[in-house]
């Protein structure tokens, strides 16, 4: 089994030339039924994909100069960390057996050991902001982005905490890619994607002392306050169109008079002027019908889907290319008679979606 595997492999048994027929129709037909109710039920009760951190063999931990450790979960949606698709096209929530906060505390424990006796040495504070498991993931290390995956995409800010003062140590940021490998790969990587975190924060000593910058416990809660972004606290999206992910956040969209061509390939947004003339508009990040939003993804806009303070969808970054034999060729030639011949065959191009999370702070999709 591989992790974010799209393909799907259909095999042929040879059989009756009437009943090849009417089985192909019944079978295109459901396929499109079946695509239509996937449509309709993207990210509603998918079931779970359920990962246990595989914890350190017993030997000597690592001693941290913290005296204990707290982790807060102060994720947009904390409902899963990713979505595993697998090679029949069934998708499911990744989610640990425990709540991330008790799952990493746990690993923590297993892993580092803390200066207890050491009641002058501070606390570390974890604060999830972000952890999620994405199938592709589009590189900005350079400034050529490159399409790796699948890969951790992180974001935790670090503090030292002194009773009721909290010292900002570090925010880190980080991706780190995975193999293709599903549940295995996942449990083992996820305490090395801890590890790297206390890396990071073990090379920061000086920010551990009490000294200046440091926050009240009512500064500290209003900086990391639940999400307050118009698009999230409306109740209600606005109608239009939306040039910006900055407009979609304030949920003000620059025009509101347009229409929608869509193709099999590419969709473009067509917005009316004070004439009521249409014309064509590409710099387009988005729009909204009313009730839904819809966001482009390369050259096609998919529907938003919201979970808690998220937004997630279901789309195509790139166009797949494929040969597909010609079934009635086929049929009447038979497969040893040359069915499967170049001039019995054609190239088709098609958009495969999978399932993607948008960032509410960069409007990133991954």
């Amino acid at each position: 089994m591989k992790i974010f595997d799209y393909s799907t492999k259909f095999v042929c048994k040879k059989m009756p030339l009437n009943y090849s027929l009417i089985t192909i129709a019944l079978f295109l037909s459901f396929s499109c039924i079946s695509q239509q109710h996937k449509q309709d039920n993207k990210f509603v009760k998918l079931p779970f994909f359920v990962l246990e951190i595989s914890h350190p063999k017993e030997g000597t931990r690592i001693k941290l100069p913290f005296k204990a450790l707290k982790i807060i979960d102060h994720r947009n949606d904390t409902s899963a960390i990713g979505f595993h698709e697998n090679n029949i096209g069934k998708v499911s929530k990744i989610i640990f057996n425990l709540p991330i906060d008790d799952a990493l505390n746990r690993y923590a424990h297993s892993a580092y050991s803390f200066d207890s006796i050491n009641q002058a040495a501070p606390e570390l504070l974890l604060v999830i902001k972000k952890f999620w498991v994405t199938p592709t993931f589009d590189s900005i290390i350079s400034s050529e982005k490159q399409f790796v995956g699948p890969a951790f995409i992180t974001q935790v800010e670090a503090y030292a905490k002194y009773d009721v003062l909290f010292k900002p140590i570090i925010r880190i940021n980080q991706s780190h890619l995975l193999s293709n490998a599903v549940k295995n790969t996942l449990e083992d990587q996820t305490g090395l994607v801890f590890q790297k975190w206390m890396e990071a924060i073990l090379l920061k000593p000086e920010k551990f002392e009490k000294g200046n910058k440091m926050l009240t416990s009512l500064q500290f809660e209003s900086y990391n306050k639940d999400i307050d972004k118009p698009v999230i606290t409306s109740g209600t999206l606005s109608k239009g169109v939306y040039r910006t992910f900055n407009e979609f956040i304030a949920n003000a969209p620059f025009h509101t008079s347009y229409g929608v061509q869509s193709g099999s390939l590419s969709d473009i947004v067509h917005l009316k002027d004070s004439q009521g003339k249409e014309y064509p508009e590409r710099n387009i990040w988005g729009y909204c019908d009313g009730k839904d939003a819809f966001i482009k993804l390369g050259d096609n806009f998919y529907k938003l889907f919201r979970s808690g303070n998220c937004f997630y969808l279901y789309g195509a970054k790139e166009i797949t290319q494929t040969r597909h034999v010609k079934v009635g060729n086929l049929l009447l030639l038979g497969v040893l008679a040359g069915g499967f011949g170049k001039q019995n065959s054609k190239t088709v191009y098609t958009l495969i979606p999978k399932p993607y999370m948008l960032d509410l702070n960069t409007g990133e999709v991954f």
